[in-house]
């Protein structure tokens, strides 16, 4: 968001200064910050290097595990953690914008929801300089930045006396990454954990023949562990399913389900 990037440019001042490295003052706003391929592109700045926070920093706000250096930039880690662990397939995408929203108080002049669900957040001209005369248009320049909320995942679509979870997918997957995921299943009345797995014999009795099949989306069900009456009691045809996978720290990388859409 544009106040959080007007923030963590003097936060990237001070920490590259700290560094003795030089810092790219352009930067765009949004979650990520960018500068020189020099600048701290191989260094992890903690809290603890950087000045401590106060109004006349500009940055009082900021929580103290806001940021991190990956991979050249500077990133609001606490902010993506929370973005992309947050569940919302297709059409189901409310809990992410209810994030959302929380996170831009005070940026739009308009928010909105429309009906099929897409968050619309407009920020009315302000003044500035005066339109070029060649210009036979005088309305000011629009611009629209467009992301996805949701993340693929599947819709349960039956579930069995054994009480597994039958699911189509809201996406495409390569099934091949499926064997043994933990998933959470999001229903009205919580979410559950479960494990996904395809039907079928084990690997150590299955044929050789068996073992070069990769199976189709179809094959896979959840199992929540529970007996069947007391899974129909929670869970509903139509509910979702994600992946159960927390982002994580890897060297000066970051690694999440849903992060090509909530980065």
């Amino acid at each position: 968001d544009l106040e959080l990037a007007e923030d963590l440019r003097h936060v990237n001042r001070h920490a590259a200064h700290a560094l003795g490295r030089p810092v790219h003052r352009q930067h765009r706003p949004g979650l990520f910050v960018k500068r020189s391929q020099r600048c701290l592109s191989s260094h992890r700045i903690l809290p603890s290097d950087l000045p401590t926070p106060g109004p006349a920093r500009g940055y009082a706000h900021l929580p103290a595990r806001v940021c991190g250096i990956v991979k050249g930039s500077l990133v609001n880690i606490d902010l993506l953690k929370r973005l992309c662990e947050t569940p919302g397939v297709p059409g189901r995408e409310e809990r992410v914008r209810t994030l959302i929203e929380s996170e831009i108080t005070g940026l739009f002049d308009e928010v909105r929801t429309d009906a099929m669900g897409s968050l619309i957040c407009t920020r009315h001209p302000r003044k500035g300089k005066k339109p070029s005369k060649k210009k036979s248009d005088a309305r000011p320049t629009r611009i629209m930045l467009l992301c996805h909320m949701d993340e693929i995942g599947f819709y349960v679509t039956a579930i069995d006396s054994k009480g597994f979870l039958w699911m189509n997918p809201a996406g495409g997957f390569d099934t091949r990454n499926l064997f043994s995921r933990r998933v959470l299943v999001c229903a009205d009345t919580g979410d559950y954990k479960g494990v996904m797995n395809p039907g079928g014999r084990p690997v150590h009795i299955s044929s050789p023949k068996d073992r070069e099949k990769v199976p189709e989306v179809k094959e896979f069900f959840v199992d929540i562990g529970l007996p069947g009456d007391q899974v129909k009691k929670k869970i509903k045809v139509g509910d979702y399913v994600v992946m159960d996978e927390p982002l994580i720290e890897v060297g000066n990388k970051l690694v999440s389900k849903a992060m090509d859409n909530r980065v």
